[in-house]
């Protein structure tokens, strides 16, 4: 059977042509210009396969980016699998605040990834820093072994044959424990964190789609009753630690978790500036410790 024939006899909505284009070129291991220009003869196992995988996105609610363990963000394509989030285009926004700050500021920065998934974030810092000494150091610290794995994957493939690249720190870390046990290899004063943690609350959880609730790994977006847990966490992590350096932390909240978060810490030394993103629910706190 010739693929375009395959096309014909698979029902399939205007709107998901072009999910049923990406299941196509995974499966053969070929450009969406390739796949048109020649029209390849299938076998039976690409027939099926083909099948299976379309019947997965579309009956059985399966995100495309799991199918073809790859998802696009801020230009890059970067793997992805049901052991990491599938980064979202509101997580963007975390890139862009980056790139302003380092290219406005003369300082060298450690860059701290926590809750890395698929370094999706760190990565795409890095190679969308305006100006390469800025970065000395990436770390990359996850709770979760097989998020790290997908990781270092992405490490390989986008950004470990680049030049001027900064130090890379891959650790197992609950939040930044880690990284205060080793604080010796960071010496520099000023630190960004960047924190995709998870905060939705178990209501807002059962709002979300059941392609979300039954694909991804509901620890990394579930807060179960505390929804600030994690984010407190953190920031208390560092505030016990007197290491006298700069953090400026960048988190993804709700605008409600913003009102709570300042009043948790309003008698600290803590500045906070808020960020919008591409969702109308989902900004970007900043957060500026001095020690």
């Amino acid at each position: 059977m010739k693929l375009s024939e395959l096309i014909e006899s698979i029902p399939f909505d205007k709107q998901d042509y072009k999910a049923l284009k990406q299941i196509i070129a995974y499966q053969l291991d070929m450009s969406f210009h390739q796949i048109h220009s020649q029209n390849p003869k299938l076998s039976e196992k690409d027939i099926q396969n083909i099948q299976n995988d379309y019947d997965l996105y579309k009956n059985q609610n399966k995100p495309l980016s799991y199918i073809i363990q790859e998802t696009d963000f801020y230009n890059h394509k970067f793997k992805v699998n049901q052991n990491t989030l599938i980064p979202r285009p509101e997580s963007e926004t975390f890139i862009d605040i980056i790139k302003t700050k380092l290219k406005n500021s003369s300082n060298k920065y450690h860059i701290i990834d926590v809750g890395t998934g698929s370094w999706a974030l760190g990565i795409s810092a890095i190679l969308n820093s305006p100006n390469s000494s800025s970065l000395k150091q990436c770390a990359l610290l996850d709770i979760s072994s097989k998020a790290l794995s997908i990781a270092k994957v992405n490490y390989n493939r986008l950004i470990s044959n680049k030049p001027n690249l900064p130090k890379i720190y891959i650790q197992k870390s609950n939040l930044l424990e880690r990284y205060f046990e080793n604080i010796s290899k960071f010496p520099l004063l000023n630190n960004i964190i960047i924190a995709n943690l998870p905060y939705i609350s178990p209501k807002g959880y059962e709002k979300l789609p059941d392609k979300i609730k039954k694909r991804e790994p509901p620890e990394a977006l579930l807060a179960w009753k505390n929804w600030l847990k994690y984010y407190k966490q953190l920031i208390n992590q560092i505030l016990e630690h007197n290491t006298n350096k700069n953090y400026e932390l960048l988190l993804e909240v709700t605008p409600k978790q913003i009102k709570l978060l300042k009043q948790k810490y309003n008698d600290q030394n803590i500045n906070f500036t808020t960020h919008s993103t591409c969702h109308f629910n989902i900004k970007i706190l900043e957060v500026q410790i001095k020690l």
